[in-house]
């Protein structure tokens, strides 16, 4: 994540655990963010770890569900 990689794929709980605990990873330089089966992670419970994600970024930021 230091280098500042164009891509990252990562699950809503494992991106949220580098936010909260790793001082080189923020989502300040985001430009658009995916939540791929996005109903499907709302159907298992996920709710709180979306809402956490989409209230790190940039609300002018593009976000596909």
């Amino acid at each position: 994540m230091r280098s500042r990689p164009d891509i990252v794929v990562a699950t809503p709980g494992r991106m949220i655990d580098h936010l909260r605990n790793s001082m080189s990873v923020d989502l300040d330089d985001l430009s658009v963010l995916i939540l791929d089966e996005a109903d499907r992670l709302l159907e298992l419970g996920f709710s709180a770890e979306i809402q956490e994600l989409v209230s790190v970024c940039n609300p002018m930021i593009q976000k596909s569900l």
